[in-house]
């Protein structure tokens, strides 16, 4: 996989400005970029996608951004869980899955804070669990944009306590725009700059920039013929 290129990527779920999006990606100096679809959008959009590649040097690659478990199967080579507002049996359900690769948004969920500590959506146990399963934490920029004064600093808080959590168990976080409006994107630097504002130290920070970049690229490989099982390949 890609351990010793450092490339630099962002998640974005377009509304047929794809072209858009490649632009600014282009200004921004993304070396990657990943289109999110749900399960709907998702067979049609490979097609256009592989036509674009033609046009840009950006690497783009498709996703799936998935809201419900029912009957989820995975095809794409990167699969993000949007937790915001689901039931804790859920999330939990989807810890466990094969078929997620990032959660996002654990910290939009209708919980009070406790008198001494933030209820972030996310605790030790799920936090063990995504250890043992190799889930990455992400962090949603998009919904930081969308809300003010109070509520923005509940999320910041959250975000906060969650990257500590991940940092105590060594658990894999990223960050990305989640743009629908290619103006939302932000230069990478500033993504990862925001992580060490809120308590992520700088190797791990650094690393955000990486981590989805090697899970697409070990995803990719498990579909190659050479894949056999984890740690495990043909010649």
């Amino acid at each position: 996989f890609s351990k010793y290129m450092v490339e630099h990527i962002d998640l974005v779920i377009p509304n047929k400005n794809e072209v858009e999006f490649i632009k600014v990606a282009s200004k921004l100096k993304y070396d990657k970029l990943c289109f999110l679809y749900d399960s709907k959008s998702f067979k049609n959009a490979v097609k256009g996608i592989l036509d674009l590649q033609k046009t840009t040097k950006i690497k783009l690659n498709v996703g799936l951004i998935i809201n419900k478990m029912n009957n989820v199967v995975n095809k794409s080579n990167l699969s993000v869980f949007d937790a915001s507002y689901k039931s804790n049996a859920l999330i939990r359900k989807v810890f466990e899955s094969r078929n997620v690769d990032l959660i996002c948004n654990l910290e939009l969920n209708n919980l009070k804070d406790h008198t001494h500590f933030v209820n972030s959506g996310f605790d030790q146990v799920l936090c063990k669990i995504a250890k043992k399963r190799n889930k990455i934490i992400c962090f949603d920029f998009s919904q930081i944009l969308l809300v003010k004064g109070k509520l923005r600093s509940r999320l910041l808080s959250r975000i906060m306590q969650n990257i500590k959590i991940c940092k105590k168990y060594k658990v894999g976080t990223t960050i990305a725009s989640f743009a629908k409006d290619p103006k939302q994107m932000r230069y990478y630097h500033d993504l990862i700059a925001l992580l060490i504002v809120l308590k992520s130290d700088i190797k791990s920070a650094k690393k955000a920039v990486k981590i989805v970049c090697d899970k697409i690229c070990e995803n990719e490989f498990k579909k190659s013929k050479s894949y056999v099982t984890n740690g495990v390949s043909l010649n």
